[in-house]
């Protein structure tokens, strides 16, 4: 007989430490906790920046379990003006299928040429790059306090 296991008796089965361990994990691959997060009785709105759609599903898919999430599209890097409209466009499809409120506020180029004026000639994933995530992520910010975001 198995140490541990009922069997059909009426007396109840001690659980081992391990087994504890693996119905944990269970739940974490069945995706009904996202691990590390904490499930609120009531869902706090997170206002989430989201670049474009490939790099927003996973992220809204995971912070929905335990928020209400609104995502901002705000790109004035994004260039050029073909690119800027499909991914704006991919965000809105991705949001009619999540359900998930989109926010799109807009900026012209000039706002980015001035984030990174004088680190034209930096490389790829440079201080320019740095720059411009600082520049999106602080409109985010602001953003959020302007509409009442905790």
């Amino acid at each position: 007989m198995n140490a541990g296991r009922n069997h059909g008796k009426n007396k109840p089965a001690a659980v081992s430490q391990t087994e504890k361990e693996e119905k944990k994990s269970e739940t974490h691959r069945a995706g009904q906790t996202p691990i590390g997060l904490a499930v609120p009785d009531t869902k706090q709105p997170l206002l989430l920046h989201a670049c474009c759609a490939p790099c927003a599903t996973h992220v809204i898919e995971l912070l929905s379990r335990s928020y209400s999430v609104t995502a901002l599209f705000y790109n004035p890097n994004i260039q050029p003006e073909e690119e800027y409209r499909q991914r704006l466009q991919a965000m809105h499809r991705l949001c009619r299928l999540t359900g998930t409120p989109l926010l799109v506020e807009s900026s012209p180029v000039a706002v980015w040429d001035q984030w990174v004026r004088g680190l034209e000639d930096e490389p790829e994933q440079g201080r320019r790059c740095l720059q411009c995530f600082t520049g999106r992520l602080t409109y985010s910010v602001q953003t959020a306090d302007r509409l009442g975001f905790p």
